[in-house]
């Protein structure tokens, strides 16, 4: 890649930010941080394309995700002979940038003219490939990043089984990428945002089916359900969903941080929303010592991950580790099907939602 080449064709990129283009004007003399975000460009892993925020091709950002989007939608018009008659569906999760980034990808998706069903809040990527499957759709994006770093970000296509596209259906979009480098190459649609026939919003009803689908995989029903659950969705997907999830299940004991249950993409005060950092349970405890709650829970941007800490026998509360979690899972669920499960394809609300069952199941039974 030439560096010098590609970081001059950047300032007529009508896909970046006025601060970006400050960005390059104070890089215009400095040879090696040109080549340091132009000299190389991110690559595709599996059915991802992630990196850190930033200026460049070395980086992630919203030209990037245009230049993804349009590779994807291409591959996708050329597999349809030439039209895509159904939609595709778009979530995002709590970062800062990935709402916005959710309608640069319905807007680059509706450029193409291929129909797109967008979310209104974060969602889990779990919820996203359910829907992808209820509403039958041609496929999905996410917004997200497998780390919990708020500086990381990333896209994540699935095909219409609601699955992570393999190598073999993401070679169209990775190829395509490769061969994008300027915004006469996107096609995007610049007019309001209307709800239309081929631009839908998928709200409420959907979160009420996929709560559905997820009580569909209780172990148990001989369980506690005024079992306390202290929990915070550290300014993440799960601000709205975990509260709705516990309630339509009914857990009558459901006892929110409200101060960290607000969408908050810088998420302040936490150097990471990380669950496997003792760190982020500060609140979260604080709220299960005033409530004498059972558990306490903490979940990340998207959903994918939680931990949990239980109260002992003394009063105190023991922080469990991702490993504990897992492993707790598995024997719960094995004790009802005699066999080891195998793990989800998507982690998500699903394993909160048997995690929360399987400590019900031991508070009514004296395990807790």
């Amino acid at each position: 890649m030439e560096a010098k080449k590609e970081f001059m064709s950047w300032f007529r990129n009508r896909y970046i930010t006025e601060e970006d283009v400050d960005f390059l004007r104070g890089i215009v003399d400095d040879d090696e941080k040109i080549e340091e975000c132009f000299g190389t460009d991110l690559i595709f892993e599996g059915n991802k394309l992630e990196g850190k925020l930033g200026v460049g091709t070395a980086f992630m950002n919203n030209f990037q995700v245009c230049r993804a989007v349009q590779a994807y939608s291409a591959h996708m018009i050329r597999l349809a002979g030439g039209h895509v008659d159904g939609r595709v569906a778009i979530g995002y999760d709590g970062r800062s940038l990935s709402k916005d980034w959710g309608e640069t990808v319905s807007r680059m998706l509706l450029g193409n003219g291929i129909g797109t069903s967008l979310f209104q809040t974060p969602v889990s990527t779990e919820q996203l490939c359910f829907a992808i499957n209820y509403l039958r759709l041609e496929g999905g994006i996410m917004i997200t990043a497998d780390e919990d770093d708020p500086r990381l970000y990333g896209l994540k296509f699935f095909n219409e089984k609601g699955e992570p596209m393999d190598e073999e259906e993401m070679m169209g979009t990775v190829l395509g990428f490769a061969d994008i480098h300027t915004q006469s190459q996107i096609k995007s649609y610049m007019g309001a945002m209307r709800i239309n026939s081929i631009h839908l919003k998928i709200g409420i009803s959907n979160d009420y089916n996929f709560i559905k689908s997820i009580q569909t995989l209780s172990v148990s029903e001989d369980v506690d359900k005024d079992l306390k659950i202290a929990y915070s969705p550290l300014y993440g997907a799960g601000v709205e969903f975990i509260p709705k999830l516990f309630g339509e299940t009914g857990y009558k004991n459901f006892y929110p941080v409200k101060e960290e249950s607000v969408f908050n993409g810088e998420f302040p005060g936490l150097e990471r929303p990380d669950p496997s950092d003792e760190r982020v349970f500060a609140k979260v405890l604080e709220k299960a010592k005033e409530k004498d709650a059972d558990i306490a829970i903490v979940t990340n941007p998207n959903l994918s991950e939680f931990g949990a800490a239980v109260k002992t026998g003394e009063g105190e509360y023991r922080i469990l580790t991702q490993e504990e979690q897992k492993a707790m899972l598995e024997e719960y669920k094995a004790g009802f099907t005699g066999e080891k499960p195998a793990h989800a394809k998507i982690p998500g609300p699903s394993d909160i939602f048997l995690f929360a069952e399987m400590m019900a199941y031991n508070k009514k039974n004296g395990k807790l």
